[in-house]
């Protein structure tokens, strides 16, 4: 199980599609996240897969959730937020994800 503790890192850019955020570049920057998470804390796993939600608004202030599956059974969640829906940056808070055993 990956233990998910406090990381001052956080992963922000910006991912304005047609009409809302890039769910692929949301799942990327997410995924990018954990693997960052994971160095940080020398757990042995890797991310297999990662799901964000396929309508996420472009609105300041949007809240969407991603999952990733990692390696070792435990399930990663985050909490991403549209933060400018001038150019949809998004940002991702490692200390807010959370870690849990299937």
């Amino acid at each position: 199980m990956v233990a998910v503790g406090s990381v001052a890192a956080f992963a922000t850019v910006a991912l304005a599609g047609c009409g809302g955020i890039d769910t692929s570049e949301a799942e990327d920057l997410f995924q990018e996240a954990v693997e960052d998470l994971i160095d940080e804390i020398g757990a042995d796993a890797t991310v297999e897969s990662v799901e964000c939600p396929d309508d996420i608004d472009n609105e300041e202030g949007e809240e969407f959730e991603c999952e990733a599956e990692v390696s070792d059974g435990s399930t990663v969640t985050g909490t991403g937020e549209v933060i400018d829906d001038s150019d949809g940056t998004v940002i991702f808070r490692p200390e807010d994800f959370e870690g849990m055993s299937p």
